[in-house]
């Protein structure tokens, strides 16, 4: 592993030395390009000339992405511990790479609409070779930095893959929070300063999204590769697996309320009404944000359970359980007298089916919460003979779910009489 490293090290190091030279002399063509196109030069006999050369510049460019990408994995498997440049690295490099493809298709564009004026792929373009540099400037002071820390004899490979697994979620919040910005801007530049039509817009939308989650969902398939080897029961040990069921609970509630609070401010806010031509992507974002954010501050907070005996605390646990069972049970008290508003004020309509949609499932959710913090409370009292918080909480969350329940039963009873 330490030479296969090594060797890795040095080759992505000199890719990355050309490649920074590589980047100095394809934006000098760009800014050469387009100041003949601002003076209406010969454009043609210009990319004629220099078509070749930069066509081999960014062959390179994709050699060392690729090189980049296999040390950034080879580190990752070989460091104990985990380091947010590595993980901001893997995120930048996989977006550079797509962006290299989508460079070629800027030209192309270029290369058409040059004789109606300035083409607005500029902006994009000289956008995206910032990230490049970025990239290029970032990796080769991680290669130099870690050349170091390669040669000692001590370093081990991660136990357990927790480096790899705080990493992605190192990856999933960037992925997070590029999606929500770039759906956002990208979606209100489309409705306001570049009209779009609908198809565009969506097709836009989609390639966007894609850009965003691809480095994530690489860095879980390369996750999964290395596990299936294992029991699915041996994927996470128990820190790791406590910490995804608490980020899974702060996910559910978080994210109910967020969208309901988008849902509520639509009415208030015309310029939101944007979020209905990009509510998939945009929920899809915020959940991987919430789940990594939250995992990765469960991770970082909670203490060492090898070092305190492996022992859970089941009180506090049963008492978020409980809390959680209260906030969704008078959640979904809300979005049933928000439907039955909606129904009498509005009727049938996109608004009402969209509340009604939050109330089924905030009313499944608060019904699983409830029978589970039930019971885990239950069991927690009788051990401890004396009633846990966790047990009152659920039983003051027992009126607005029993009510749900019982609302939604009464009108299936006498539907149709």
């Amino acid at each position: 592993m330490k030479r296969v490293l090594k060797i890795s090290n040095a080759a992505a190091l000199i890719l990355c030395l050309i490649s920074i030279a590589g980047l100095v002399f394809t934006n000098t063509f760009f800014l050469m390009l387009r100041d003949k196109i601002v003076n209406m030069g010969n454009v043609e006999i210009f990319l004629d000339k220099f078509s070749i050369p930069v066509a081999i510049v960014y062959f390179i460019f994709i050699f060392f992405h690729l090189s980049a990408m296999f040390t950034l994995i080879l580190q990752l498997n070989f460091f104990k511990r985990d380091n947010f440049l590595r993980a901001f690295l893997f995120f930048t490099g996989t977006v550079s790479l797509l962006m290299l493809v989508g460079d070629f298709a800027l030209l192309s564009d270029i290369s058409k609409e040059y004789i109606f004026g300035m083409p607005g792929e500029f902006n994009i373009l000289f956008a995206s070779q910032a990230l490049h540099f970025i990239f290029y400037v970032l990796m080769a002071v991680l290669l130099v930095l870690s050349r170091k820390s390669v040669r000692k004899q001590n370093e081990e490979i991660v136990l357990k893959d927790d480096s790899i697994f705080i990493n992605a979620q190192y990856i999933g919040i960037m992925s997070g929070i590029s999606g929500l910005i770039l759906i956002s801007v990208f979606s209100f530049l489309s409705l306001t300063i570049y009209p779009l039509p609908s198809w565009a817009m969506d097709a836009g939308v989609i390639v966007v999204s894609l850009v965003a989650v691809i480095p994530y969902v690489l860095i879980v398939l390369y996750w999964l590769i290395i596990k299936m080897n294992e029991r699915i029961t041996e994927w996470y040990d128990e820190k790791q697996y406590q910490d995804i069921t608490r980020a899974s609970l702060v996910t559910l509630v978080a994210s109910v309320i967020i969208m309901a609070l988008v849902f509520v401010a639509q009415y208030f806010v015309s310029s939101l009404d944007i979020l209905n031509e990009i509510w998939l992507p945009f929920y899809i974002f915020l959940i991987l944000l919430l789940f990594s954010a939250s995992t990765l501050y469960f991770n970082k907070k909670g203490p060492d359970l090898d070092s305190m005996g492996r022992n859970i605390d089941i009180s506090k646990r049963n008492k978020n359980l409980g809390l959680a069972v209260l906030i969704t049970g008078y959640m979904t008290l809300v979005f049933w007298l928000l439907t039955i508003f909606l129904g009498i004020e509005i009727g049938v309509g996109r608004e009402s089916y969209t509340a009604m949609g939050f109330f089924g499932l905030l009313m499944v959710a608060s019904g699983i919460l409830f029978l589970l913090s039930l019971i885990f409370n239950i069991l927690e009292s009788r051990e401890n003979k004396r009633i846990s918080k966790g047990l009152i909480l659920t039983i003051v969350s027992f009126p607005p779910v029993a009510f749900s329940y019982l609302a939604i039963v009464i009108k299936a009873l006498t539907e149709g009489h």
